[in-house]
């Protein structure tokens, strides 16, 4: 475990007075004998952090993972490099000049790098100097592990200021985008159904003595606007209190059937492999996109039947819910839906796709696709029909 800086200038200032009273080294000479370690380090500098990469390497660091992650990783080795030969030369850096320890700290952190990984990696940059002085330069190896303490510990405490800064960026944002969609959906669902709701009651006012059966039109249109938008307001609520991972995708999935249960409905669910091959975040949107599909057929199918199927192999996960309702004509679909959007901006988010055919009298089918572990779609995947 690295040493703290306070042990370091005290041991640096006992050393440098112990051997000025013994006659071994002056204060001049020790000045020098830093200063030519200082260039010896410098001038090994490359052979250090080639040694430092190859340590790395060997212990599959995922700093080394992809091209910018190891060029910043090395170029971060360099610079705490150049730091301790500073150190050792009693120099100071320009005022002007910027650690980039709190950037790759930020960036490690939005490529979901744990900081344990920057600490690791700290231990082996000590460990090869260390080594490395203790060679060629024994006599001075404790005053360069100090300073190397030093700036490590420095660097990896700027590094987890980065890591905890873009992690918090990263919850703030998630946090707006959630207030967004919530906000959309209150607006195209909820503020549409009660605007429908109004209008239609404002006309059974106007037609309420002068066209009774109009008028009574009305407020049932009123009553189904209600209906709708009470169930959406519930879907709503639902998935602002889902804030836990499932426990199981096929128990919430045959929860939310029976939840929605209606004797003139029968639902049923097919569930095939295992779903564990599909992370947390992935089952959940899942479910959030077939629970969207099967509001879809609730409100305007008129189904008798609707089935749901999934399926899991360890590259992929399909899933259809199938209807026999009245259908639409797809060339004629709304420009606009805001329950087909949501599903496919969630499947896109997850680098798969939602496709619909339907025909009108014969029903609709919503298909799923996502990829699990690199996989792609099969050459006769359906488009939206």
């Amino acid at each position: 475990m690295p040493l703290s800086a306070s042990s370091g200038r005290v041991y640096a200032r006992s050393v440098s007075i112990s051997e000025g009273r013994s006659g071994l080294a002056t204060e001049p000479e020790l000045t020098a004998e830093l200063a030519r370690v200082a260039g010896q380090l410098e001038q090994d500098s490359c052979a250090l952090v080639g040694n430092y990469e190859t340590e790395l390497r060997r212990i599959d660091s995922p700093l080394l993972l992809d091209e910018l992650a190891r060029t910043q990783c090395l170029e971060h080795a360099r610079f705490i490099l150049d730091e301790v030969v500073k150190a050792l030369r009693a120099e100071s850096w320009p005022a002007d000049r910027k650690a980039p320890s709190i950037l790759i700290g930020a960036t490690r952190g939005a490529s979901g790098v744990h900081p344990a990984e920057s600490l690791r990696a700290a231990g082996v940059l000590f460990d090869v100097v260390a080594r490395h002085v203790g060679e060629f330069a024994p006599r001075q190896a404790m005053t360069v592990v100090l300073h190397l303490n030093q700036v490590l510990t420095r660097a990896v405490s700027q590094a987890a200021e980065g890591y905890a800064g873009s992690v918090l960026d990263r919850i703030h944002r998630a946090h707006v985008e959630e207030r967004r969609r919530v906000g959309r959906d209150l607006h195209d669902r909820i503020g549409h159904g009660v605007n429908l709701a109004y209008r239609s009651l404002e006309l059974f006012d106007l037609y309420r003595e002068r066209d009774p059966s109009r008028a009574l039109a009305q407020v049932e249109k009123a009553q189904q606007a209600l209906w709708t938008t009470h169930g959406d307001l519930r879907d709503i609520i639902t998935a602002m209190r889902m804030s836990e991972p499932l426990e199981s995708l096929e128990k919430a999935l045959r929860g939310l059937l029976e939840t929605a249960g209606d004797p003139q409905r029968d639902g049923l669910l097919e569930f095939n492999g295992d779903e564990f091959w599909a992370p947390p975040e992935i089952r959940d949107e899942v479910f959030l996109i077939i629970r969207e599909a099967l509001r879809n057929v609730l409100s305007h199918a008129e189904a008798t039947q609707v089935l749901v199927r999934v399926d899991v192999a360890p590259n992929e996960l399909r899933a259809t819910v199938t209807d026999d309702g009245v259908g639409f004509d797809p060339k004629h679909r709304p420009a606009r839906s805001a329950g087909l959007g949501s599903m496919q901006e969630r499947a896109a988010a997850m680098s798969g796709s939602v496709t619909i055919t339907s025909d009108p009298g014969h029903g609709t089918r919503v298909r799923l696709w996502v990829p699990l572990a690199g996989g792609r779609p099969d050459a006769d995947e359906p488009g939206d029909g």
